[in-house]
């Protein structure tokens, strides 16, 4: 009874039961830290994650804006370095180049190198060895140079090997200052022999300006590597260092090397930090130059370290907490609320992370935007340097066009007349020349690939005499070179003005320029007045220099393209001559005009009238509105054709009505695009030749109109432009394409063989890669194509119609060349059918006997170029053309 009566009192004051109480708090504290310690680590694992998808996408992002910015580079670098190359071979196929060559006449040839090096300030020199390297002709002329032997050169062993143009890897010239180079080395053949080796020494420092605005962002930067992965430029790297930083080693750059484009990580071996890079490579000469594009990884990487340590600050927050947590649960149950609490707030803050790893991918979203929006940009700024080319193209060829047209008819004139041989050999010498300097031109500007089209104005308001002080304000540079002093005075009160902010702006900015490179410490003054009533209200904006001024018989001049008052000026003062040319053209455009105030030595002023409210586009008013197109020629006789000329040009216009009447044709011609299509529905025309650009409706609009009337349809339209643009001409529905000069002999072959029916022509052979390349060429020409992959396909053909032409591949499925040859032949309705064979590989003397007579030519597919081929294909079908066509109608000269 005793020990019964002190047990309540041992469990009254908890004594008994402390161990077993502590072991359970213990195990409730570390079962509930188990746990809230496994809830974490999902979180943990997909903050993680989220870490390295961000890191990926920073990089991902990267990669793709370095990746198009190389891209641009390369295309740049690309177009440079083989205008380079073009300008190179076409001074190397000039005739008098070629003279110089073979006769080994230094002096005429450091004549021809010298505006080579003088009109192109990144050719620092020009020299000319023979086929074994030796220099024997330079400019500007080092005596000490000529006799050496440059064999052991890089540029001499890549022309030798194939003698097709080559571009050398990077070097240092030996003067000073030593510009980093590449040799630019062509062959100059005559006819199918080497007489020697042009060398352009071309200077690629420009390359570093370039790469300073190609940087994806601040941080990174772009450099080009030559053929051996030696750094050419660099933008953070002194100019004059030596050339021994090389990358050659680098994978990608090995990679980029052979052709393939590469990105990624990698250490690089100049700074010594490892980039995230884009290697781009540039095809040039059948080696590869080589754009990277890189940014330090420290950009990708402090932002995902950062994130990293915050999240881990986190957890250990969070571990931390837990613990405590447990600590608590454990021990006093009546905190599970709070608990709670506590919880939903450590998982409020994993929200805020979750949010902050959110912003961070929309930001790089938003940096992917920006990239696009500079690319954008870029290409907008590249389509208005195309259409400025354009516009210049069409101002210098459209005369040469004339000049080479109207010599061939003065030299055609003279021989018909039998006078004397001295001026027929001079006409020959001014038509040579002309089509000379149009090469020169169509290298320079280099448009093969551009479609010209027109500008309008973009109309907006603004204050007018805010606009001039800003303008003045802009041309204060230009002043102070030659220490002129600008004075603006402005008739009070100018209003606003609706125009074309830019080209008014653009045309002030010519002229001021203009002033301020002909006036020697002088007064230029900017003046303007507006004048006029309501609803007739123009601005006059006078600039007024004290310079050199202007003879009175030149003033019409300044305004031409590539124009100044003389060659004096030019020489002394430089310029394209394009200035007041563009200014006048903007003027128009506008709806105003320029006039011009001058005397020799009293200075000059130019006067721009433009309406003070723009209502719409405005410009010259088209041809056609004064024009109800021409007669037709005189009736050359009965059954002549009628040809319908449509040019907005009169010269050019009477150019090719002049040639298609001596040729026996009756000549309608047409100024505008309208008019053509009126008379075409007058007179129903054998075919058009159709010129492209022209005022209001251009020739585009003109073909569809005229291919989408079935009246119209079916009458063979003739594109005769200088707009170099095949593909849109035959895919709108023309029937021949001839690109400015037009050559009299293929304007006449295209009126033939259009205007009486083109030929039809079978290809048969088993590649379809070269049946299309000879349809393609052949439909051009005007013929009508079947194709046939084997023998029996062309037996079913010949089966239905007769062909004016049979062009045959010699190894075909089913029935060989041979075999079909000999069905054909033993027919009694082709004996006399006009077959080409052609063939891949060497004929044995059996077979060619099997050929011999059966055939009208042998055409070999491998000893020629894809182009040689085609051009052969097409002089043979032009020979069954003349064969097979009648006499063309009157007696001329063809």
């Amino acid at each position: 009874m005793v020990e019964t009566g002190e047990q309540p009192a041992r469990r009254a004051d908890g004594s008994g039961d402390g161990p077993a109480s502590a072991s359970g708090a213990a195990a409730s504290i570390g079962l509930w830290a188990v746990l809230l310690l496994l809830a974490l680590l999902p979180v943990m694992a997909l903050s993680g994650y989220a870490v390295r998808v961000a890191g990926r996408s920073m990089e991902a992002a990267l990669v793709a804006a370095g990746r198009e910015s190389a891209r641009i580079t390369a295309e740049l670098m690309q177009r440079d370095l083989a205008a380079r190359v073009r300008l190179a071979e076409s001074f190397a196929a000039l005739p008098a180049m070629r003279a110089a060559v073979r006769d080994g006449d230094e002096a005429a040839a450091r004549a021809l190198l010298a505006p080579l090096v003088e009109s192109h300030p990144r050719i620092d020199r020009a020299f000319l060895s023979d086929p074994e390297g030796l220099l024997w002709s330079d400019y500007p002329h080092a005596p000490e140079s000529v006799g050496e032997n440059f064999a052991f050169r890089d540029w001499y062993r890549g022309v030798s090997q194939n003698w097709q143009p080559y571009v050398s890897d990077v070097y240092r010239r030996h003067a000073e200052p030593q510009p980093l180079v590449v040799a630019v080395a062509v062959p100059v053949r005559e006819g199918d022999a080497v007489a020697g080796i042009l060398v352009c020494q071309v200077r690629i420092d420009d390359f570093s300006d370039l790469l300073r605005d190609i940087a994806a962002d601040g941080e990174g930067f772009a450099l080009v590597l030559d053929p051996t992965g030696t750094a050419a430029a660099h933008p953070w790297l002194d100019p004059d260092s030596p050339l021994d930083r090389t990358y050659a080693d680098v994978p990608f750059v090995v990679e980029a090397r052979a052709g393939r484009p590469a990105s990624g990580r990698y250490p690089d071996p100049l700074l010594g930090m490892e980039m995230v890079a884009t290697f781009k490579p540039v095809p040039v000469g059948g080696r590869h130059w080589v754009v990277a594009v890189q940014d330090p990884a420290i950009m990708v990487d402090a932002p995902t370290r950062r994130l990293r340590a915050q999240i881990s600050a986190a957890a250990t927050v969070l571990a931390l907490a837990a613990l405590g947590l447990a600590v608590v649960l454990g021990r006093f149950s009546d905190r599970t609320r709070r608990l709670g609490v506590q919880v939903r707030r450590q998982v409020g803050e994993l929200r805020e992370q979750a949010d902050h790893l959110v912003r961070i991918n929309a930001a790089l979203t938003a940096s992917q935007t920006e990239l696009r929006v500079a690319r954008d940009l870029a290409e907008s700024a590249n389509r208005a340097k195309s259409e400025f080319l354009a516009n210049m193209s069409h101002e210098l060829r459209t005369p040469l066009n004339v000049v080479i047209g109207y010599s061939e008819l003065i030299r055609d004139d003279i021989r018909d007349a039998g006078t004397s041989p001295d001026l027929d050999s001079d006409l020959q010498r001014i038509r040579d020349a002309g089509r000379q300097l149009l090469a020169l031109v169509n290298d320079v500007l280099d448009l093969s690939k551009i479609e010209a089209g027109r500008m309008e104005p973009h109309l907006e308001t603004f204050d007018l005499a805010t606009m001039l002080h800003e303008v003045a304000r802009t041309a204060g540079p230009l002043m102070e070179a030659n220490r002129n002093r600008l004075e603006v005075r402005l008739s009070e009160p100018l209003g606003e003005m609706t125009s074309d902010l830019t080209w008014v702006r653009q045309i002030l900015f010519n002229l001021l320029s203009n002033a301020a490179k002909f006036t020697q410490e002088g007064e230029i003054e900017l003046g303007a007045e507006r004048i006029g009533g309501p609803g007739d209200e123009w601005v006059e904006i006078r600039v007024r220099d004290t310079g050199i001024g202007i003879a009175p018989d030149r003033q019409e001049q300044v305004f031409e393209p590539f124009t100044q008052a003389d060659s004096a000026t030019t020489r002394r003062y430089g310029g394209t001559g394009l200035g007041l040319t563009i200014s006048r053209r903007l003027c128009e455009g506008l709806g105003g005009q320029i006039r011009l105030d001058s005397a020799l030595a009293r200075g000059s002023t130019f006067t721009v009238r433009l309406p003070a409210r723009l209502a719409g586009p405005a410009g010259k008013a088209s041809p056609a509105a004064a024009s109800a197109g021409s007669p037709p020629s005189p009736d050359p006789g009965p059954g002549a054709e009628t040809v319908l000329v449509i040019d907005d040009d009169p010269d050019a216009a009477d150019l090719i009505g002049r040639i298609l009447s001596r040729d026996g044709y009756r000549v309608v011609t047409a100024s505008s695009g309208a008019e053509g299509i009126r008379l075409a529905r007058t007179h129903r025309p054998a075919a058009i030749t159709l010129d492209v650009m022209m005022p209001g409706m251009d020739g585009w609009a003109v073909l569809s109109a005229l291919k989408s009337d079935p009246d119209l349809a079916r009458i063979p339209v003739i594109m005769e432009t200088i707009v170099n643009n095949r593909d849109l001409g035959y895919a709108l529905g023309a029937s021949d394409y001839l690109v400015k000069p037009v050559d009299r002999t293929r304007l006449l072959q295209a009126l033939r063989r259009h205007a009486r029916g083109g030929l039809s022509v079978l290809v048969v052979d088993s590649d379809p890669t070269t049946r299309a390349a000879v349809r393609q060429a052949l439909e051009q020409e005007g013929c009508a194509v079947e194709e046939a992959a084997d023998g029996r396909g062309a037996l079913e053909i010949l089966g239905r119609t007769r062909p004016s032409l049979v062009l045959l591949d010699l190894v075909i499925p089913d029935l060989d060349g041979f075999g079909l040859l000999e069905a054909i032949r033993s027919g009694v309705r082709f004996p006399d059918l006009p077959v080409v064979a052609m063939t891949a590989d060497d004929l044995s003397p059996e077979e060619r006997a099997r050929l011999e007579n059966r055939v009208l030519k042998v055409v070999e597919k491998s000893a020629v170029s894809r182009d040689v081929f085609l051009d052969q294909i097409r002089s043979l079908v032009a020979q069954v053309a003349g064969q097979e066509l009648a006499a063309p109608p009157g007696t001329g000269e063809t």
